[in-house]
């Protein structure tokens, strides 16, 4: 901590100052600083050169001077409050003030959800800034906060579906850009096909493939196309699991003790084609009383 030594050249600052008109309100930043000695590491170089300035006699450096502690203070007391490292706040700030028309306050203010929003995903700062600028080109007449509220919806989605937000957000803009779709239908397209990669073991170019086939054979919407898509993939996957294993089925369900777990594994292993095969949702159990009544047309 170097408060006190930042309190002792401040105070020196002061007292070469001279009157207070010359500083203009120098009194103010004694008391910031002397706020932010209570408990945060105040910024040494800015009072330096600040006390320098005062020396100097020069209106416009002294002005300068204090603008850049002003500024100081204020990355100082959002590291403290916020929790982040204020050298990597302050770069964060700087980069983000020089390459957009952003002031100081809001450049701030977005390095600071940034670097927040990076540390809860586990990602770094520039994975962020990366994906963001992806988006932003896959969907360019999207404004910034748009961006943000698309982004925002593929975490959440990322993490219902247990993949990595940036594999995701980078499949989203591809999809987006493909097929010239929304942010919204392309992250449903997204979500559609990653949760087919993990059920079915089918990868997204046969997916993308399939979805341009069916588009343009119908005359179908992109999402529209996308859905049949993976349920034709879903269905192919039940014919081929119930081609190969129905016959072992059939003999375990006929023969074995209905409280066995061989009879317990086959009902199912069934149960799931019939969902593959019906688009039946997983709240769909297959009863012994509807396998004896439909027996004949599952065979």
């Amino acid at each position: 901590m170097q408060n006190a030594k930042d309190l002792d050249a401040l105070n020196k600052a002061y007292a070469a100052g001279g009157s207070v008109g010359k500083a203009g309100n120098l009194e103010a930043y004694r008391e910031n600083l002397q706020r932010l000695g209570e408990g945060y590491t105040t910024a040494a170089e800015e009072l330096e050169a600040y006390q320098k300035a005062l020396e100097s006699n020069d209106t416009k450096a002294i002005r300068v001077a204090e603008n850049t502690l002003k500024n100081a203070i204020k990355l100082g007391e959002a590291a403290a409050k916020y929790g982040v490292n204020a050298e990597e706040l302050e770069k964060l700030t700087m980069e983000l003030t020089n390459d957009s028309r952003m002031g100081f306050d809001a450049a701030m203010k977005t390095a600071i959800g940034y670097m927040t929003l990076a540390e809860e995903l586990g990602i770094s700062v520039e994975e962020l800034q990366n994906t963001l600028a992806t988006l932003t080109a896959s969907f360019d007449g999207l404004k910034a906060a748009d961006i943000d509220a698309l982004f925002t919806q593929i975490s959440d989605k990322a993490k219902e579906l247990g993949v990595s937000v940036t594999e995701l957000a980078e499949q989203v803009a591809s999809l987006g850009t493909q097929f010239g779709v929304s942010g919204e239908d392309a992250l449903e397209m997204a979500a559609l096909f990653t949760q087919a990669n993990s059920d079915l073991g089918v990868s997204n170019d046969e997916l993308i493939i399939q979805t341009q086939n069916i588009a343009s054979e119908f005359g179908l919407s992109a999402k529209a196309a996308a859905k049949l898509a993976v349920e034709n993939q879903r269905m192919n996957k039940g014919v081929a699991a119930l081609t190969e294993n129905w016959q072992d089925w059939k003999n375990t369900l006929k023969t074995a003790d209905k409280t066995s777990t061989d009879y317990a594994k086959a009902m199912g292993e069934l149960t799931q084609v019939v969902r593959d095969l019906t688009g039946a949702g997983d709240d769909f159990v297959m009863t012994s009383e509807f396998l004896e009544e439909n027996m004949e047309l599952i065979e």
